[in-house]
């Protein structure tokens, strides 16, 4: 069995977006890595309803399970990372190039992955970078870096998506700050993260699919959203809940495997309780700088 090494955490009692008092929801909460029998608590934010894990991995520490693919942020360990589609990445194209004014454009991913959508861009981008962390993120095509701070001098970006990136790390709020400085005015940035605020969140807790400590930090609330930006100079131009990828009912349904035993239970359970009346456990947003 892994164990956990004290030295690794910090007590995170207050707030991580806006410092605020919490209380604890779910004091026995189950880590990613499956070979560790350690808990952790999930707190809420009295002010802003934002949820966080307690206590917190240090940051050296995180940068380190994420570089070399530890358990204890992924699973299973040793993962080498998920792209989305070319399907997917034409939407998140179309989406955002209508939201800027100009034909050419330099591009950021934070959190590239494999490098599926940061390839769609760069191919379309005046310039195109990505930053990430993990091992997975090497590309010999691709430029990426692994850290914001590894980013050329004076180089801006018109365009920037934070794809399930925020959830990550242990300062969002920060994060958000640092990016920005390397972002264009009047630039677009995209960002989708667990939306603790949806039905299946306040039902089950600690127990929601999307609280993986180490892995996920982090669970955000409309009010979380609003104080993040605020204190960024951001302005919100889209926020609304929507289900994981952006499916749409129809879609969900198409890909129901009509084939499989237990069809009526199923259809119950994971295609309407599941996904189409509980579904919405994500967040989908559009800031403009």
């Amino acid at each position: 069995m892994d164990k956990i090494d004290n030295s690794w955490l910090i007590a995170q009692v207050d707030c991580t977006v806006c410092s605020g008092k919490s209380k604890i929801i779910d004091n026995y909460v189950q880590i990613i890595n499956k070979n560790c029998d350690d808990k952790v608590s999930l707190r809420e934010c009295s002010i802003c309803s934002h949820w966080w894990i307690d206590p917190m991995p240090r940051q050296e520490v995180l940068s380190k399970w994420y570089g070399e693919g530890s358990g204890f942020v992924v699973y299973p360990p040793g993962y080498s990372g998920t792209s989305p589609d070319n399907i997917y990445a034409e939407k998140i194209f179309s989406r955002l190039t209508r939201c800027i004014d100009k034909t050419e454009f330099n591009y950021l991913e934070i959190g590239c992955g494999s490098g599926n959508l940061l390839k769609y861009f760069s191919e379309r981008a005046d310039m195109s970078y990505g930053v990430e962390p993990g091992w997975w993120g090497k590309s010999e095509k691709l430029k990426v870096v692994q850290d914001v701070n590894d980013l050329p001098v004076g180089v801006r970006f018109d365009i920037i998506v934070f794809g399930d990136v925020l959830e990550h790390v242990a300062d969002p709020k920060s994060m958000i700050k640092k990016v920005s400085k390397v972002a264009n005015e009047d630039a677009i940035i995209y960002l989708n993260f667990p939306n603790k605020d949806c039905l299946k969140a306040r039902m089950m807790k600690g127990k929601w699919g999307m609280v993986l400590p180490f892995g996920h930090l982090n669970f955000f609330s409309s009010g979380s959203i609003d104080y993040i930006c605020e204190k960024s100079g951001l302005k919100i131009l889209n926020k609304k809940a929507v289900r994981a990828g952006n499916e749409n009912i129809i879609s969900l349904i198409k890909k129901f495997d009509w084939s499989e035993k237990k069809r009526l239970f199923r259809l119950i359970k994971s295609l309407l309780l599941g996904q189409i009346i509980l579904g919405k456990d994500q967040w989908d947003i559009i800031l403009k700088k």
